[in-house]
């Protein structure tokens, strides 16, 4: 785990610490250890490492890939498997209305909003249109006192790991690269 700041909060704050990480952690002999990393592809760093020339992403989901690519390529271990996040965290919290319905059950209104963006996205990794958008944004205009460590992990837990899995393609890929690397 990289610590990015005193609190805890905020993501990493440059290319050059994690790196400087995922190398120490690579430092072991042992060949069946696996190093991952997951960033928000629009909270990442700006000084990672450059993108091939010749491709030429026409999406962000082209765009994390070149970016995932050229990342392997400066680590230069089989052993590292970097990940972009499709937005955020709060993205997950989309696959259902389980976890809010668990988390908000007296808001009626809060829910029926909740259930709109879920209906509105079948991928919600898909969810951010503007800066408005991301998840984060969406869950704090319909409850304010959202709290991403309470409320975040209480809904993560209600719509499990497989409903994750199931609607989240992007997300799965890596969980599945990772199972085939320690298997």
């Amino acid at each position: 785990m990289v610590r990015t700041n005193p609190n805890h909060r905020g993501g990493a704050t440059s290319y050059t610490q994690i790196k400087s990480d995922i190398r120490r952690a690579l430092h072991s002999a042992n060949q069946r250890l696996v190093v991952s990393m997951l960033i928000d592809f629009f909270g990442r760093p700006s000084n990672l490492p450059s993108l091939d020339r010749s491709v030429k992403p026409v999406s962000d989901y082209e765009m994390a890939d070149a970016i995932e690519a050229a990342i392997a390529d400066d680590i230069g271990d089989s052993r590292f498997i970097p990940y972009l996040q499709m937005h955020e965290f709060e993205a997950f919290l989309f696959v259902s209305t389980k976890g809010f319905e668990y988390c908000y059950n007296g808001n009626a209104v809060g829910y029926q909003k909740f259930k709109s963006i879920i209906e509105e996205y079948e991928n919600p990794e898909d969810i951010n249109t503007t800066p408005a958008g991301a998840p984060s944004k969406r869950i704090l205009s319909i409850i304010p006192d959202y709290d991403k460590v309470i409320h975040g992990n209480t809904i993560i837990m209600e719509n499990g790991l497989d409903m994750i899995l199931a609607k989240c393609p992007r997300f799965r890929a890596w969980v599945d690269k990772l199972v085939e690397k320690l298997s």
